[in-house]
């Protein structure tokens, strides 16, 4: 679902997400959130924006980043554009993001991971051009957004590649195409959940 906030902000809620806020924002612009939303914000350099899921506060002033979490213990942020800050109910610290880092806080632990923010759909796109990456940097894109890995040995980590993948492309289409390009058949292993080539 999409909304459009009175300051202008977009929001996408996934499935299952709720997003609960004042009609129009007066003084502050606070939004409660249970589940997993992108929000793009708008800039107001008098206003900052926060969110509050979970245990986890976000605050930015205009950015856009993906919120994800299962409970009050589990939260990721991930930061496209701009700067957030987030902080944690009970933790005196708090942690600035900048673009292609995500927070991650689960089960009291926290720590701050690198992801690629050219390899996302969450802002919108409708297509991916992927021109030259190499096989290590985009098998993190297909594990988080099909849920299967590579099996050991079952590609050139160093092998570059050059495809468009989209958003309404199933996991066995990208395989189609890779298998071409790396001159291997790939099949999957549904116990382990895994790609895995097929001799």
């Amino acid at each position: 679902m999409e909304l459009r906030l009175s300051d202008g902000s977009f929001v996408v809620l996934k499935r299952g997400a709720r997003l609960t806020y004042q009609k129009y924002f007066a003084e502050e612009r606070l939004v409660k959130l249970t589940g997993d939303a992108f929000f793009k914000v708008a800039k107001d350099s008098l206003r900052e924006f926060s969110v509050i899921h979970g245990n986890s506060t976000i605050k930015v002033l205009g950015t856009s980043f993906l919120v994800t979490g299962k409970d009050d213990d589990d939260t990721e942020v991930s930061l496209y554009t701009g700067r957030v800050s987030v902080s944690i109910k009970g933790i005196a610290e708090s942690w600035g993001l900048i673009p292609g880092e995500r927070f991650v806080y689960n089960n009291g632990e926290t720590n701050i991971q690198n992801i690629n923010v050219e390899l996302s759909f969450e802002t919108g796109k409708k297509h991916l051009d992927i021109d030259g990456m190499r096989m290590k940097e985009l098998i993190p894109f297909i594990q988080d957004r099909f849920g299967y890995g590579f099996a050991e040995g079952s590609y050139d980590p160093e092998h570059r590649v050059t495809i468009r993948i989209n958003k309404s492309d199933s996991l066995g289409q990208v395989l189609k195409v890779l298998s071409i390009i790396n001159n291997k058949a790939y099949g999957l292993d549904e116990e382990t959940k895994q790609i895995v080539t097929i001799k």
